[in-house]
């Protein structure tokens, strides 16, 4: 018994390396407060006896966190996302979390105000500021007029808070609010949307030290706090706007100290809530924009490259780099690619992908960037974003888009998670994460699909999946050039190689499990069972957003490792067991 309990012991201890370390108390301590963040601003759903967070929930509002501050998108808990934090901000909560949500970069809230002539009051309440109410209501008229000078509406101040559709008063941290809004730290402020009651007020810490001598773009000095640069924000939610992805904008979330003009993505997101005012002029006025680099006229070997995208247009294939593309099947001349397409940016480096819309318009669309630009044929048709088809605004890219002929369904992948295109719109129940359900699928430069197969592509070599059922056809790299490119060599490696590892990790070596003609049995098309003598082993999923290398993949992909080493680990401490049942 003692052999035994010795060996399970060593089982527990092997599995649980296999399985990863646990969370240390300040880990989790930290995970917790990060998660509270999360829930406080949106980026995840508030907190109830029914909500769970799953890692990928967690990993995606991380991420969407990392955009809006402008660090490192990573989706971990790492050093600049706990100081980003820190960073002082507005407490108005956004509704993020729901990705299928179609938004803008402006992001519009659900009420708008019913009237043209807005009353505000400010309210001291003979509080710690009241011997400033004459330069606070000097600040916020300037506020305001910022505002009207945007839009249709005018502001004017009202005596009676009774009579304000705007009320703005300066509150402790704790205070009584319809939803129950504190303002802890990183908060200064927060404000409610238009309606009645509460909706429209504004309120201000107290407990803060703010500067009522500054305006527009000015320092605050010291410690303090510029008042204007705050209320001006808050004001604009005031009014119907939500919180923008663009830190050169008054509705930027952070605090900054704002030069009193808004910015384009303000003056849209006002614009397309209430009408442009008759005789606008939009202001010259920009935020500094980064110069971008020219493309080198050098035109890459087409039999020694990656490729960037890579489509099926009118039946023919175009594969695209850098500020080329092919036709093999027509010419091996190389063509600038805004020489066929001429309203693609003048600056254009790349596209991302590209693909023809048969099932829908026939529109050939180029993704570059967030950016859209659809053509028909070579006619400019319109441009749009990815936030138009619902992906929200920290996926940055698509790095691959095509159909899937099995079910004639429309897929993009953009980094480790994938959407599905139902119609003009990405599907509700994406993102998901594209090792769960395409297995060996990760890190993929582009794809493109027809009739027989899919084809990914990764650095110089690409790789097959079978249609209908669904199946892995060779997991080894094949070179794109010699396929593709008509260039000469081998159109196959003689090494079988993998993308884990070496030979024992080819995929062949397992059994493939065929989904049935069933949608949902997607997240089932690659998974893979090994088969020891007598016992079958399903290959773990895991949450990591880490690609295996060579050392790990093992591991990841093979857990019945851990009971082989536990067996090692008996035999290792009594050389000889025999067990009578």
């Amino acid at each position: 018994m003692k052999v035994l309990l010795i060996g399970l012991f060593f089982c527990v201890l092997i599995a649980s390396i296999v399985n990863g370390e646990q969370l240390t108390e300040k880990e989790k301590k930290s995970e917790k407060n990060v998660i509270k963040y999360l829930r406080s601003f949106g980026y995840l759903p508030e907190n109830n006896n029914r909500t769970k967070i799953s890692h990928k929930q967690l990993r995606h509002s991380l991420r969407q966190l990392q955009v809006d501050g402008h660090i490192a998108v990573t989706g971990k808990i790492d050093d600049a996302t706990l100081k980003l934090m820190k960073v002082p901000r507005c407490g108005f909560r956004d509704i993020k979390h729901r990705t299928h949500k179609r938004q803008k970069r402006y992001d519009l809230l659900s009420s708008k105000w019913d009237k043209r002539n807005i009353g505000w009051h400010f309210d001291h309440k003979n509080g710690k500021y009241a011997s400033e109410a004459s330069k606070i209501r000097f600040i916020i008229s300037e506020a305001l007029n910022i505002w009207q000078e945007n839009s249709v509406l005018i502001f004017h101040e009202v005596t009676e808070r009774s009579d304000a559709d705007i009320l703005i008063s300066f509150e402790k941290i704790e205070h009584y609010d319809v939803d129950g809004y504190p303002m802890n730290d990183p908060i200064l402020a927060h404000a409610f949307r238009p309606g009645l009651t509460i909706g429209g007020d504004v309120h201000f810490r107290e407990d803060l030290e703010w500067d009522f001598d500054v305006i527009y773009g000015q320092q605050a000095t010291g410690n303090r706090l510029s008042f204007f640069a705050v209320a001006l924000h808050e004001l604009g939610h005031t009014l119907g706007l939500g919180h923008s992805d663009r830190h050169e904008a008054v509705m930027y979330e952070f605090y900054t100290v704002t030069t009193g003009v808004l910015s384009k993505d303000d003056i849209e997101g006002i614009h397309h809530i209430y009408g442009v005012p008759k005789d606008y002029q939009y202001p010259t006025t920009s935020a500094p924009t980064t110069e971008i680099a020219q493309p080198s006229p050098t035109i890459p070997d087409k039999c020694d490259m990656s490729y960037d995208a890579i489509a099926k247009i009118r039946n023919e294939l175009f594969i695209f780099k850098d500020i080329y593309y092919w036709r093999p099947d027509s010419s091996p001349d190389a063509i600038e690619i805004r020489q066929m397409w001429p309203e693609l940016p003048e600056n254009l480096t790349h596209v991302d992908s590209v693909f023809e819309n048969v099932d829908g318009d026939g529109n050939i669309l180029f993704f570059i960037g967030r950016d859209i630009y659809a053509f028909n044929a070579t006619k400019f048709v319109y441009k749009s974003t990815l936030m138009h088809l619902g992906i929200d605004r920290h996926f940055e890219k698509i790095d691959a888009i095509f159909k899937w002929y099995y079910n004639n369904r429309t897929y993009m992948f953009s980094g480790d998670e994938y959407f599905r295109l139902d119609g003009r719109m990405v599907s509700r129940r994406y993102p998901k994460d594209i090792l769960r359900s395409w297995r060996e699928v990760y890190d993929i430069d582009t794809a493109f699909g027809d009739d027989k197969k899919l084809y990914f592509f990764k650095g110089k070599y690409f790789y097959e999946f079978k249609h209908g059922p669904m199946r892995i056809d060779r997991m080894q790299p094949i070179p794109s050039a010699q396929n593709f490119m008509q260039c000469p060599g081998n159109k196959r490696l003689t090494k079988i190689l993998s993308r884990f590892g070496d030979e024992t990790d080819v995929i062949d070596d397992g059994e493939v499990v065929e989904i049935q003609n069933d949608e949902d049995n997607v997240e089932k098309v690659i998974e893979t069972t090994l088969t020891p003598t007598t016992t079958t082993v399903s290959s773990e999923k895991t949450t990591s957003t880490s690609k295996p290398d060579k050392k790990d993949a093992a591991i990841v992909h093979h857990p019945f490792i851990a009971i082989m080493l536990a067996s090692l680990a008996i035999s290792w401490v009594v050389p000889s067991i025999s067990l009578h049942l």
